[in-house]
């Protein structure tokens, strides 16, 4: 991501005060922004709509609160940083966990786990319920698999809850 004139950045760092490079944007158009609705939910019937706010991202609605866009290469240090470790699988996540998807081994989305489903049976996954920023046409809950094709699929799944 790179920083153009005019764009200005929160400050924004990890737990351990690593400064993290980010860019305020600005909002579309409301017509626009049901226009990406329409034309998702159309893609995606089984998804739904959160909100419709356009001025972050994926990694900045889960890492800064709504408040900007964070572009992933800082994810590495946020997951060193802020206390992340890795799940075995989609079996063991929770509330407030994080996948990572990934598209021609580059990452390309995040997404957090809202509420976790029926546990998983060796004929069905388990149906977690997640919630992520799609680009900048805003936010749906989502399966684990139904999202743009375009942000690949899930392969790397984070907690930071406390484990024995």
């Amino acid at each position: 991501m790179s920083l153009g004139t005019g764009c200005t950045q929160l400050a924004l760092a990890t737990k351990r005060n690593r400064p993290l490079r980010n860019m305020t944007k600005m909002r579309r158009a409301p017509d626009a922004m049901g226009a990406a609705r329409d034309l998702l939910c159309g893609l995606h019937p089984s998804i739904s709509v959160r909100s419709l706010d356009s001025s972050y991202n994926c990694m900045g609605m889960i890492f800064a609160a709504r408040r900007t866009v964070l572009d992933t290469d800082v994810l590495h240090y946020i997951i060193d940083d802020d206390g992340y470790s890795d799940l075995a699988s989609p079996d063991n996540l929770g509330v407030g966990d994080i996948v990572l998807y990934a598209a021609d081994e580059e990452l390309t989305h995040v997404a957090m786990v809202v509420k976790v489903g029926l546990a998983a049976t060796q004929d069905r996954a388990p149906d977690h319920l997640l919630l992520s920023q799609w680009g900048f046409d805003g936010e749906y809950f989502h399966s684990l698999h139904d999202i743009p094709s375009l942000y690949g699929a899930p392969v790397r799944y984070l907690t930071d809850r406390l484990r024995p």
